[in-house]
């Protein structure tokens, strides 16, 4: 079932970006801040799965921690009767796989890369480990930023673990 034509809350949905494992994207205008924005909506069988359920809110809340110009952002975290939806940053440009099929020069390559590790430092630095980073999870506007996207097996790591790793690391630093 699509929603195009359809008003969630204040964004009314425009047309389909694309479909994934569970659920679908979707263009909208958020009627109240006069912005495009992307709306991911779980799917409504996902939806009754309390784990898949649990993952589509542990995205909004990850999403909800990382502040960088190179990740998506979540605008709101909206749940319906029939699905839940996050409301996204919309990002108009190319998926870097598209880029790649293209051609990328040396220097396009190396800008490239240096973003993707500024948004891992800073995801990293929040606890958070992505764990589905591939060319179709990160997107290149208009103006070749990077823009990172699919925190949607995303993990935050436990603080305790993180402690221990800081600790050895620094063990290790000292030595």
């Amino acid at each position: 079932m699509t929603l195009v034509g359809k008003t969630i809350g204040h964004i009314r949905i425009l047309d389909v970006l694309g479909s994934g494992g569970m659920g679908d994207v979707y263009v909208g205008i958020d009627d109240t801040l006069k912005r495009k924005v992307a709306v991911k909506a779980i799917r409504a069988k996902s939806r009754l799965d309390p784990q898949a359920k649990a993952r589509f809110l542990r995205e909004a809340r990850v999403l909800s921690q990382l502040k960088h110009p190179n990740i998506c952002q979540i605008h709101d975290y909206i749940e319906g009767e029939t699905s839940d939806f996050l409301v996204l940053e919309f990002i108009d440009g190319k998926s870097l796989r598209q880029v790649i099929r293209k051609g990328l020069e040396k220097s396009q390559k190396l800008r490239i890369s240096e973003q993707i590790a500024q948004v891992l430092v800073v995801a990293h630095e929040k606890g958070v480990v992505h764990r589905d980073l591939k060319p179709s999870n990160v997107m290149l506007t208009e103006n070749n930023e990077v823009k990172v996207l699919d925190f949607g097996l995303a993990r935050f790591i436990k603080s305790e673990e993180k402690s221990s790793r800081s600790k050895s690391a620094n063990e290790n630093i000292i030595s």
